[in-house]
């Protein structure tokens, strides 16, 4: 299989209809939330069971909100792997292989958070380090949904 040159199509589409994505849910949640202010809370019957009106609400709501942050997590992640075989790519090229461990630490930034206690890496590569966290302040606000 020939070595594809350039960048291809997929992973940048990836991550921009990600973004957009999470910006449309992100303004679905707030007009769901805007029209339902002062207006009373109902009942509603779905497949033949009635339902309170408020739990469904939040329900809803709370779709929304996962949405919102699954989105945003996966451009972001996108975007940090493709920062991360490009920092790869130029250690091999300014001096010796870089060492597994390190390829390691920074491969697993956004899968495990202990990787970001590792200050001698993100001191290396800062880019990769706001894109790490930015990605676990976005997984944290989930787990508090």
């Amino acid at each position: 299989m020939a070595e594809h040159v350039g960048v291809h199509w997929w992973t940048p589409s990836v991550m921009f209809l990600s973004l957009i994505f999470g910006v449309l849910f992100a303004l679905g949640h707030h007009l769901f939330y805007n029209s339902l202010v002062n207006k009373p809370t109902g009942h509603y019957t779905i497949m033949g069971t009635r339902h309170p009106g408020q739990q469904l609400n939040i329900a809803i709501g709370t779709a929304f909100a996962f949405l919102v942050k699954a989105a945003f997590v996966l451009a972001v992640s996108t975007a940090y792997y493709q920062a991360f075989w490009k920092m790869a790519k130029q250690d091999s090229k300014i001096e010796k292989a870089p060492t597994l461990g390190r390829l390691d630490a920074a491969f697993s930034g956004t899968t495990n958070v202990i990787s970001l206690f590792n200050a001698p890496m993100w001191c290396r590569y800062p880019l990769l380090f706001f894109m790490a966290a930015s990605v676990w302040s976005v997984i944290c606000l989930i787990l508090e949904a």
